[in-house]
């Protein structure tokens, strides 16, 4: 059985949060809630409306229009927490405290673990680029894998950072070394850095595609030998038919 990685919503996709992910479930749940509206809510610095004994339409509509939010909110991290983590929130469910289970997840983030940080920051220097196996956009990927596992952290890995690590990773030949002095001396931002390191790449033509080009070429190969065999049979009886006449 396939375990589920994200949660759709009306509000966007989200990571699951399983203990390792930290980082991505936070940031694509901050997402979710703001466009929820609820995030001043999960933070705390909304509070619920007290109503008057007499509240007027306005503060009806108020009231009503937080607990709507609050409720986007709980089903958003509801939706988002794998079993085990949803057990450790559902004491603060009876009251519909969200931030509270908003603070409790926080403590499972790992980027607050100086070694874990260190680890995750080794492994993204540790990266290689071989452009004969991947390409710069797919290596861009892999860094950009690494730097949202920390995201949360003080020592998180930045834009410049995924930058300099992808000019720093290219190989030594003289293409792509010409091409780096040039992102360099020119202040190339990442993107630009990007576009320009692509063009030295070598267009790759996907094996299915390949294979169907291939198949293609031999039908209309095919075709056209049966049609040359065709007009000389048709030559042949023409020529013999003129032969019984003379």
């Amino acid at each position: 059985m396939t375990t589920k990685t994200t949660f759709s919503c009306k509000w966007g996709d989200i990571t699951i949060f399983n203990g390792d992910n930290y980082s991505e479930f936070n940031d694509s749940c901050i997402l979710a809630f703001i466009a929820a509206g609820a995030w001043q809510i999960v933070t705390g610095d909304e509070t619920e409306p007290v109503l008057s004994n007499n509240p007027t339409d306005t503060q009806l509509r108020l009231h009503q229009s937080f607990i709507t939010r609050r409720g986007y909110a709980i089903a958003i991290l509801s939706g988002s927490v794998n079993s085990v983590y949803r057990g450790r929130i559902m004491e603060f469910a009876p009251n519909s405290a969200v931030d509270s289970m908003w603070d409790k997840l926080k403590e499972s983030d790992q980027t607050t673990d100086a070694v874990y940080v260190n680890n995750i920051r080794k492994s993204f220097t540790l990266k290689t680029f071989d452009p004969t196996k991947q390409t710069v956009r797919q290596f861009i990927g892999k860094l950009q894998d690494w730097a949202n596992r920390i995201s949360t952290a003080e020592r998180k890995i930045n834009e410049d950072e995924i930058h300099e690590k992808l000019l720093n990773s290219l190989p030594s030949d003289s293409l792509w070394q010409t091409a780096k002095m040039f992102c360099l001396r020119q202040s190339l931002g990442l993107e630009e850095s990007i576009n320009l390191l692509s063009s030295n790449e070598t267009p790759t033509v996907p094996e299915s595609a390949a294979s169907a080009r291939d198949q293609s070429r031999g039908r209309r190969g095919g075709r056209g030998n049966r049609g040359r065999g065709g007009t000389s049979g048709n030559g042949s009886g023409s020529g013999s038919g003129n032969s019984n006449k003379n």
